[in-house]
């Protein structure tokens, strides 16, 4: 057994969505729980997950059946920074996998593409450097060569303070910074996965290609703790009827891309339940 696996103990999954937690856990028969952050209104720990007597600042993380780790969602952008930070710090979780949907900066990574950052970098220069992703999670990752698999590398992500929402503005911040894919939090969560010690793999799904376009009414489409804003989608679609196409074509790509986030989920989890054989 490689040193990676000795001792990894309980799994932390993060996500920024609501939707992306669920999605990733789609086939992982129990090897991974969900744990659901209450919408409070605060970032502290004692916010809580779900169906647990949490004093602050540490969340618990009990153990159902045979689950090997825990996946949740803490927000987007940097709206989870302070929950993550009582996540990390409570001595629970052994290692951490950040991952979700991102957008693609190069055309060698279309919708249904993962990405295994390397590096990440920030539009002000920062760079941090992920821990290797652990060898029993490449191997679940790369699958086992059959026709179907998704494109999978490694490279540079960089995590934007705004959205990268256009063809032009794609190409500028590749060329910029060498980065093959984009997204809006893995910055603040690697940062403090260092603070804590915990080993963070950084891992991202591609959700919209390089040359398409995100409508900036987007971000109105979820809460700051990661849950679906109906209301917000409702005003967009009112204020600008013409968003109701913009979405539909944008679908295809979002529909690859939550549906390999889903395999993925399943391949993690199997390769954890061989872990704990």
């Amino acid at each position: 057994m490689s040193e990676h696996r000795e001792g990894l103990g309980p799994l932390l999954v993060v996500t920024a969505l609501a939707d992306e937690a669920r999605t990733f856990l789609r086939g992982t028969k129990g090897a991974l729980a969900l744990h659901r952050r209450r919408a409070t209104g605060g970032d502290s720990p004692s916010a809580g997950i779900s169906g647990s007597s949490l004093p602050s600042p540490a969340p618990a993380f009990t153990k159902r059946s045979n689950a090997r780790g825990a996946v949740v969602w803490v927000g987007p952008g940097s709206s989870g920074e302070g929950f993550l930070d009582g996540l990390l710090t409570s001595g629970n979780f052994a290692a951490v996998l950040f991952t979700g949907l991102a957008g693609s900066l190069s055309p060698r990574l279309p919708p249904g593409s993962i990405l295994v950052a390397d590096e990440v970098v920030t539009t002000s220069g920062t760079r941090l450097v992920p821990a290797p992703l652990f060898p029993w999670a490449l191997s679940a990752l790369s699958g086992p060569g059959r026709g179907g698999e998704p494109h999978l590398c490694s490279g540079r992500l960089l995590s934007s303070v705004s959205l990268v929402a256009t063809p032009a503005e794609k190409e500028r911040w590749a060329r910029e910074t060498g980065a093959l894919a984009v997204d809006m939090e893995s910055a603040g969560w690697l940062g403090a996965a260092l603070r804590a010690g915990v080993p963070a793999a950084v891992v991202r799904v591609i959700s919209d290609g390089v040359q398409e376009t995100l409508p900036p009414e987007i971000l109105s489409f979820v809460a700051s703790d990661g849950s679906v804003s109906y209301g917000g989608i409702l005003r967009a679609l009112l204020s600008r009827p013409a968003l109701l196409s913009e979405l539909l074509t944008l679908w295809p790509s979002l529909s690859l891309g939550r549906t390999t986030l889903a395999r993925m989920g399943g391949q993690v989890a199997t390769a954890l339940q061989g872990e704990g054989a």
